[in-house]
């Protein structure tokens, strides 16, 4: 991947992770906060997966095992953020 793709990803995904952050803790209803911060969760996990791509380009046993650990972070945020996601947007809708 370009690297500018991967600068765009990473900024994207910090933008939209701080905008429904900042939003979640301005909302009253607890099913638009969890809705809200499973997105955050998503994002979030974006964000560690284009680090980890972007990190994994060089050579170094350290930073491939940091890439790992945030490749899995990022894969746990995204998961669970579905996860929730879905919860969540189920109980809003009943």
């Amino acid at each position: 991947m370009p690297y500018a793709i991967i600068y765009l990803l990473i900024i994207a995904s910090l933008i939209m992770s701080v905008y429904f952050s900042s939003k979640s803790l301005k909302t009253k209803s607890v099913k638009e906060r969890g809705l809200l911060k499973s997105k955050t969760n998503i994002s979030m996990g974006i964000m560690l997966i284009t680090a980890s791509i972007f990190l994994f380009r060089t050579g170094s046993i350290v930073f491939i095992i940091v890439c790992a650990v945030f490749m899995l972070l990022g894969l746990f945020n995204v998961y669970g953020g579905i996860k929730h996601h879905r919860h969540f947007k189920q109980l809003k809708e009943n």
